[in-house]
């Protein structure tokens, strides 16, 4: 089961995707039998295999019993960086369903092993959580990550981490309507490009399957990173 944005290749060859897998065949939305997980090739991608997955403890299931384990759903992006680890930026999840089904904040994960194993974690307070957002490297120490910054899926926003995810001190809102999922690119001649799913200012309804919501048609949006950096 695939669930996840842009794939990845390391220094040595290897492909790397996120994606997730259920542990029983119990399948609630977020709930505590979905995992996150790296799906990895190591032959120029003629065959994949599932590599590191996060292993829940039991402190995972005390402290949220209908949950995915460590807080985070599937809906996750990676980059590597440049001392060799590779760094998570999740969409969370407190419950399996309802008006709280997400936690506030988004969740950091890390991999010291190319993805065998996946560590962690932590939130990333200050991240708005709700949506699947998209990750980029604009150069060597800059990641770019798009997600909507109001909850109730409003706001779409690029921000940026001159250290490698370690902290954001820089954003910009891109469409101050209601947005969802998204990704993110940067083309050789340092464009920057978001592809996201838009609605409405005034919709009706709160879910993207129906008309009206917050994913009635995909927008397109090119800048450039001083455009970000302006006031």
């Amino acid at each position: 089961m695939g669930n996840g944005n842009s794939g990845i290749q390391l220094a040595d060859g290897r492909l790397m995707m996120p994606g997730g897998w259920m542990s029983e065949a119990d399948w609630v939305s977020a709930g505590r039998n979905m995992r996150g997980c790296v799906i990895v090739s190591d032959d120029h991608g003629e065959t994949w295999r599932i590599a590191g997955t996060y292993v829940p403890t039991e402190e995972d299931f005390r402290a949220k019993p209908n949950t995915t384990p460590a807080g985070f759903q599937l809906e996750y992006d990676l980059l590597a960086r440049t001392d060799g680890s590779i760094y998570f930026n999740v969409r969370s999840a407190r419950n399996a369903v309802g008006v709280d089904a997400d936690h506030p904040w988004r969740t950091i994960l890390w991999s010291k092993d190319r993805g065998e194993t996946i560590e962690g974690w932590s939130y990333a307070e200050g991240q708005t959580n709700g949506t699947h957002g998209g990750l980029a490297r604009y150069d060597r120490n800059t990641f770019l990550l798009t997600i909507a910054t109001k909850p109730g899926r409003h706001e779409q926003s690029i921000l940026v981490s001159p250290d490698e995810g370690r902290t954001w001190p820089a954003r910009k809102v891109i469409d101050p309507g209601p947005a969802s999922y998204s990704d993110v690119v940067v083309t050789d001649d340092k464009h920057i490009v978001v592809i996201y799913e838009a609605g409405h200012p005034d919709r009706t309804v709160t879910s993207g399957t129906q008309p009206g919501g917050w994913a009635d048609w995909l927008s397109l949006a090119r800048f450039n990173m001083e455009w970000v950096e302006s006031r």
